[in-house]
């Protein structure tokens, strides 16, 4: 998938389109902060194609990530089997945090979409 389907130009990162514009990090952890509660457990939904080796991978990353940090995850096929979503809440200290978890997770190669 290259940065155009993947909602990335010209190298950006880390940046939030809404109704046709960007958001910077500061007004994405502005946003965070309103509608989570921090430290606490912060959704992911990691959308992928059917992989057998993704959930290995996808847990091996989590597992690095969060460290000693809990976490708690689930997952659900497509009914036509072709996707699996996994439901991720991973506790974070900050809505920094979560914005480095979410940019962690969009960078693992079989990565569809996150929610």
């Amino acid at each position: 998938m290259d940065d155009e389907q993947n909602g990335r130009r010209n190298g950006e990162t880390n940046e939030a389109c809404v109704l046709g514009g960007k958001l910077d990090e500061t007004q994405q952890i502005e946003a965070l902060e309103l509608a989570h509660e921090f430290p606490g457990y912060f959704p992911i939904v990691v959308i992928a194609r059917q992989d057998e080796g993704f959930t290995g991978r996808l847990e091996a990353l989590v597992a690095e990530l969060q460290g000693a940090a809990p976490h708690r995850s689930s997952q659900r096929s497509s009914s036509r089997g072709g996707y699996v979503s996994y439901r991720l809440e991973l506790y974070v200290d900050s809505a920094a945090e979560a914005l480095i978890r979410r940019a962690s997770l969009s960078e693992m190669p079989g990565v569809v979409m996150l929610l």
